[in-house]
């Protein structure tokens, strides 16, 4: 059985949506969790309620601070891995910002076959962690499980966010296999990858909506909290992009062509300096030396 676990702060009609996609297209027996981290108590409550009308498991997070976004994302995950999991009976644990919603079939045992945890990489400095906002632990083979981290502070002399901390236990647990979760990045024509949007969706599709896919699979809403301060419309206009996408997805109407871009963000591969006989200061000569280097020692 897989434990589904997601932080629920800010946009409450998200509940449903990851509901519908994880019934739809996950193939595993799983149950999720929302950790209500209602900034105040009448969100906590409009949290509570739609939970009830789903039928979810929820857990109210009593948070220490919540006019820091870091503190607000890494706390809850935290307090979650510490007192709740511990009495579950899970195999398998997901970690999943509740901005993200399944839309391919997909089955997380298979994916972490051989593995005893997913996740994207990051990088700051000499800090090399993981991002917590799409995670997968075995919990049958992960070592050490009371040493894990979600915290952020100051790691190898670099600034990290939520799940910096993550660099201490890799440290200390080097033979953790650790699978590294691919994706697209924003979904930009910077990044040249405006083409992984389905073509029934693509007219309506505003760059500026920076959406990401991780593996093919996940759709990442991104910046639900409004912390670059969007106006109103932007996010009105924006939700009603994500559902169409939903939507379509759910009743077939849609599909996810395969692809083959890969954004390797902050990964862990040493890069080459220019000094060193690499002249790779131009951004898209080191983005296309490190996709090129994934490939070969993946």
């Amino acid at each position: 059985m897989i434990g589904i676990f997601t932080t629920c702060d800010k946009r409450p009609e998200f509940i449903e949506w990851q509901v519908r996609t994880f019934a739809k297209f996950l193939t595993d027996s799983y149950e999720l969790n929302i950790l209500n981290n209602g900034s105040s108590p009448e969100l906590a409550a409009r949290i509570a309620s739609e939970c009830e009308r789903l039928c979810v498991k929820h857990h109210r997070v009593e948070n220490p601070r919540y006019d820091d976004p870091n503190m607000a994302c890494a706390h809850p995950l935290q307090w979650c891995w510490n007192t709740i999991i511990p009495k579950t009976d899970y195999d398998y644990i997901v970690i999943i910002d509740s901005d993200m919603f399944l839309l391919q079939e997909f089955s997380i045992i298979d994916y972490l076959k051989g593995f005893d945890i997913a996740a994207v990489k990051q990088r700051r400095g000499d800090a090399k962690y993981i991002w917590p906002g799409l995670m997968f632990i075995n919990r049958t083979t992960l070592p050490d499980q009371p040493s894990v981290s979600f915290m952020y502070g100051i790691v190898a002399g670099s600034r990290v966010d939520p799940g910096g901390y993550f660099h201490h236990y890799f440290l200390k647990h080097p033979e953790v296999k650790l699978r590294n979760i691919l994706h697209t990045s924003h979904i930009h024509s910077k990044n040249n990858n405006l083409s992984v949007i389905p073509r029934e969706l693509r007219d309506s599709y505003d760059e500026e909506f920076c959406l990401e896919l991780y593996e093919h699979s996940f759709l990442h809403y991104g910046r639900s909290s409004n912390w670059d301060n969007m106006d109103a419309t932007y996010h009105i206009r924006k939700t009603k992009f994500v559902q169409s996408f939903i939507d379509r997805r759910l009743s077939d109407a849609a599909a996810i062509e395969p692809y083959e871009y890969v954004y390797q963000y902050n990964n862990w591969l040493e890069v080459p300096n220019p000094r060193d006989g690499h002249p790779l200061t131009d951004r898209n000569q080191r983005q296309s030396w490190l996709q090129r280097i994934f490939r070969l020692s993946h």
